[in-house]
């Protein structure tokens, strides 16, 4: 991988609030986020959450993710993020997606 810019976060971007799922895309755009994964679980995508920050961010989902994460599953998700070339990811929910981190 090549590295094109250095950038330090020292707390990820957090958005909160009435609007906060339909502002995601714009909010990545910002920060040069150009390939987004999001990562969530089943409950929280069944809910309809998941799915305007996808069409807001034009991102792949990934919402193999339990209660407590498996290896198995914070791998897939590695693997998913290079096959894309992913360079940002965007958790959605509480708990356990928010804890991913790849």
């Amino acid at each position: 991988m090549e590295f094109r810019e250095f950038r330090k976060f020292v707390t990820p971007e957090i958005l909160h609030g009435t609007g906060a799922r339909q502002l995601a895309g714009r909010y990545a755009r910002i920060i040069g986020a150009l390939g987004v994964l999001v990562v969530s679980d089943p409950g929280v995508a069944a809910a309809g959450w998941t799915e305007e920050v996808v069409r807001s961010l034009e991102a792949q989902l990934f919402t193999a993710v339990t209660q407590n994460q498996r290896t198995t599953e914070v791998a897939q998700g590695i693997e998913l993020c290079l096959e894309r070339e992913c360079d940002a990811i965007v958790g959605v929910g509480g708990g356990s997606p928010c804890r991913v981190h790849l």
